[in-house]
């Protein structure tokens, strides 16, 4: 079996885990940190209520059925960054 290495960040004061239904969320996977860091103002996402909630990090991606972990993205290092808007 393999085991996932995901790197996590906690936002400053936010405690872990701590999500409202009240919050959508796009997370959004690039193959580079520019590619993730630019979507933010291409998208104008401040423009519709966004904002970034966490730091954008290299993460590799896992599926599970409750047994078995499989890699997804044939194991490639995708770059994540996820906005929040609060409704």
């Amino acid at each position: 079996m393999q085991t996932a290495q995901i790197e996590t960040a906690q936002i400053e004061g936010t405690p872990a885990g701590q999500a409202s239904a009240d919050e959508e969320r796009i997370t959004i996977l690039a193959s580079s940190f520019g590619q993730a860091a630019v979507e933010f103002h291409r998208r104008r996402m401040a423009e519709q209520g966004y904002r970034l909630e966490n730091r954008i990090a290299g993460h590799k991606f896992f599926r599970t059925d409750g047994m078995e972990l499989s890699s997804l993205f044939d194991g490639e290092t995708l770059w994540a960054v996820t906005f929040v808007k609060a409704s």
